[in-house]
C-alpha cells in the first residue's frame, strides 16, 4: 500500500526542497515589496510536472495526490484551530475594529468581488 503513495511523497518532498533553496524572493516596487514564497515556486513546479505531455505522474497518482491533499487540509486546519485557540482573548479584545475590518472583507469580496468575477 505504501508503494503507491513512494513516488507522490519522493516528489512532493523534492519539490519542497527545491523551492526552499529558492527561497523567498523581494521586488522593489514603488514604496513596497512584490515577494514571492517559496510556495508558489513549489505550486509552479507541481504544475509543470503534472502537465500530460511530460508524463512524470499519470492520472492515478494524480487522484491519489487527490486524496492526500484532503487529508493534509485538514490537518493544517487542526493546525491553525490549535495556534489560534490561546490567542482568542487578543481577539476578543480587538473588539468592534475586527468585525467592521472582516465585514468589510466580506462585503468586499462576496458581495462585490464575486459577482464580477462570476
Amino acid at each position: 500500500m505504501l508503494k503507491k503513495y513512494l513516488k507522490i511523497f519522493i516528489l512532493a518532498f523534492v519539490l519542497v526542497v527545491i523551492s526552499e533553496l529558492i527561497g523567498e524572493k523581494k521586488i522593489k516596487l514603488g514604496p513596497g515589496y512584490l515577494v514571492f514564497l517559496p510556495m508558489l515556486f513549489a505550486l509552479v513546479m507541481g504544475l509543470i510536472i503534472s502537465l500530460p505531455k511530460l508524463k512524470v505522474i499519470s492520472n492515478g497518482e494524480m487522484s491519489l495526490s487527490n486524496e492526500i491533499m484532503g487529508i493534509a487540509v485538514i490537518l493544517f486546519v487542526a493546525k491553525i484551530g490549535a495556534t489560534m485557540g490561546p490567542s482568542i482573548v487578543s481577539l476578543v479584545e480587538s473588539g468592534w475594529a475586527l468585525c467592521f475590518q472582516e465585514l468589510g472583507h466580506f462585503l468586499g469580496t462576496v458581495v462585490l468581488g464575486l459577482p464580477i468575477a462570476v
